[in-house]
């Protein structure tokens, strides 16, 4: 959770320790921290410096809501990440290029989350990955 009008300039993730940071970019609007979720952790002693998300792929949510207990299977958690690695340079300058490459990676994905038991994350992934196809390469569902 950024400051308010703030951006995203740097994203890591940790794959063996399953943490997500981001770092807002310079001159980004101060935050107090005032505002604390569950598993995300400001780090800050005084103006947002940035924030930390703990096993995100147990965090995934179509909606505002409490999240599904229990913790994320492996075969998710590594779908997740290479979703997200897909919003990182040069898979958003493959997206705005209309590149086939990236196009066949999301639906290999999407096959991946096919083949993984019900889980509520399971489907919010699936809308975000046909949300992008539709966005990008005009394809509905």
């Amino acid at each position: 959770m950024a400051a308010p009008g703030s951006k995203v300039s740097s994203r890591r993730r940790s794959r063996s320790a399953g943490v997500m940071v981001a770092l807002p970019e310079a001159g980004a609007p101060a935050w107090d921290g005032s505002a604390w979720l569950r598993d995300l952790v400001a780090a800050a002693d005084g103006p947002y410096a940035g924030w930390i998300l703990d096993r995100p792929a147990d965090c995934v949510a179509e909606t505002f809501e409490d999240r599904t207990p229990g913790s994320a299977v492996e075969a998710f958690r590594e779908a997740l990440a290479e979703f997200l690695d897909l919003f990182v340079e040069p898979g958003i300058d493959m997206m705005q290029d209309g590149d086939p490459a990236l196009l066949v990676r999301l639906g290999a994905l999407l096959a991946r989350l096919s083949a993984l038991p019900a889980d509520p994350r399971h489907d919010a992934m699936r809308t975000w990955i046909l949300q992008v196809r539709e966005d990008w390469y005009a394809i509905a569902g």
